[in-house]
Formats: C-alpha cells, sequence, structure tokens
C-alpha cells in the first residue's frame, strides 16, 4: 500500500470586494492573499499543482481536491514523504 506524499503549499490567492468602492491611489496598495494549504500530494508539474484532502488506499482515489495554478505557487513544503 502506497501512501502518497503530504505537502504544504503557500500560494497567493486573487480576492474580490464588489461593495466597496476604492481609490486609484488605495488600489495602488492591494495585493493578493497569502494562503497555506496542507494535504496529499497529487500533481504537481507545469500547469500546477493537485493536492486531496483525503485519499483512499482501498480504493486508489482522492476527496477534496484543489488545484492551484503554477503561476500562484510560492513554495511548496514535504511534511511527510511518501510511504510504500
Amino acid at each position: 500500500m502506497k501512501i502518497p506524499k503530504i505537502v504544504m503549499v503557500t500560494w497567493e490567492d486573487a480576492w474580490m470586494h464588489n461593495s466597496a468602492t476604492y481609490t486609484k491611489e488605495e488600489l495602488g496598495k492591494v495585493t493578493g492573499i497569502m494562503l497555506h494549504v496542507a494535504g496529499f500530494l497529487v500533481r504537481d508539474d507545469k500547469k500546477g499543482v493537485i493536492i486531496a484532502g483525503e485519499y483512499s488506499p482501498a480504493m486508489d482515489n482522492y476527496r477534496n481536491v484543489q488545484f492551484i495554478p503554477r503561476g500562484m505557487v510560492r513554495h511548496i513544503f514535504t511534511v511527510r514523504r511518501g510511504l510504500k
């Protein structure tokens, strides 16, 4: 039974606030929101990173899956190497 590697991904997310107004100067200070998410590493390639919150070795499938585009990824830290 092989268990996938567990990673923590730091990534910069976009955000939207549609009920407020901003001046051009205020918007000049706006940046993305840094987030951290951890899970089983499903894929890490030039398109992006896919992690899953749950993995079933018996059925070899994943649930609670998240895709993060490569351009948003800032760092990937290995929490635990995969187990065989």
